[in-house]
């Protein structure tokens, strides 16, 4: 289930990060996951380029029962609401990406996932920061994960 959790959250962190025309640069990113007691948990390397953005916002409804219900969008950050349900998990998430400049941006997603009648409901913390203009061995849209 943390397997799930952890791709959902990258797949909405990832989405909403670069949608729309937010004020960051193309290139390699790092992105850090925080547990609640605000330690790193989870860190990955992705490669962002004008097509892989747009690549990725379609890519949400690839997965199936998932979609995207509402999106706003600002030069200072963007609100995204997921919804994904399939056969034994039901999921919606609430994230807000707030853009501090051009190389920062930091985000708080609060998922509600319902697997076999049991609900849980977590928030998960981030943060991303911009590492280089050339995305070298990373690919867009394959993420690497650098730490666990």
């Amino acid at each position: 289930m943390k397997r799930i959790v952890l791709l959902c959250f990258l797949l909405a962190a990832t989405t909403s990060m670069f949608a729309q025309s937010l004020p960051v640069k193309s290139g390699l990113w790092e992105n850090v996951v925080y547990g609640d007691d605000g330690k790193p948990t989870l860190t990955a390397l992705n490669c962002f380029t004008p097509t892989s953005l747009a690549e990725m916002m379609s890519s949400v409804a690839k997965h199936p029962g998932c979609k995207i219900t509402g999106q706003n969008a600002s030069s200072k950050g963007i609100t995204i609401d997921m919804s994904c349900t399939t056969p034994k998990v039901q999921m919606t998430s609430h994230g807000v990406l707030e853009v501090i400049d051009s190389e920062h941006v930091r985000s708080t997603q609060t998922m509600k996932m319902t697997m076999d009648g049991q609900t849980k409901v977590t928030t998960t913390k981030a943060a991303a920061s911009f590492k280089s203009p050339s995305c070298g061995k990373v690919t867009p849209g394959e993420p690497k994960i650098t730490s666990q």
